[in-house]
């Protein structure tokens, strides 16, 4: 009998020492560290508005265009004509942020100009996107003033329009 019992624990241990090798194989631990980079928070800074100088109307409809351009310039269509165009020139922001980085911009399709007798459209343009290569560029927003045949004459003022920017 001492024999048929050590024989079945001589057994049993073989037999159970397969199933703890397994355990300890079919699982193992590592570890991870967490990360993040942080870049520099994207800024806009306006540095002028938007202004198509002095116009005057006429007995037919006209537009007034300034580029979205640093040197846009004006030019005009129909019955717009030009004044004063010295202080014609597209709204300009400079934009900073982190270097080597694409940047979406947005800003509203129209705006409008509010006289004191009646109201003015002006279309905006503009790029979509922008690259700040070494951390700071400036973009432009221009527009197409739409000059109804005989605008009363005086100051037609939007009231601010947002410009947004924001990493790709």
């Amino acid at each position: 009998m001492k024999k048929l019992i050590l024989s079945l624990l001589v057994v049993s241990a073989f037999v159970a020492a397969p199933v703890s090798l397994f355990a300890q194989v079919a699982s193992a631990t590592d570890q991870a560290v967490g990360r993040a980079t942080l870049i520099t928070p994207i800024t806009i800074t306006n540095e002028s508005d938007l202004n198509f100088g002095t116009l005057a109307a006429s007995s037919e409809d006209g537009t007034a265009i300034v580029a979205a351009a640093s040197s846009a310039g004006l030019t005009t269509t129909g019955g717009a004509q030009v004044i004063d165009d010295a202080s014609a020139s597209a709204a300009s922001f400079t934009v900073t942020g982190e270097g080597n980085n694409t940047f979406a911009i947005d800003f509203p399709a129209s705006i409008t100009l509010e006289g004191t007798t009646s109201d003015l459209t002006v279309t905006l343009s503009g790029s979509s996107t922008g690259t700040l290569a070494s951390g700071t560029t400036v973009i432009y927003i221009g527009g197409e003033l739409e000059v109804d045949a005989n605008s009363a004459g005086g100051s037609y003022v939007s009231d601010a329009f947002d410009v947004t920017v924001a990493y790709n």
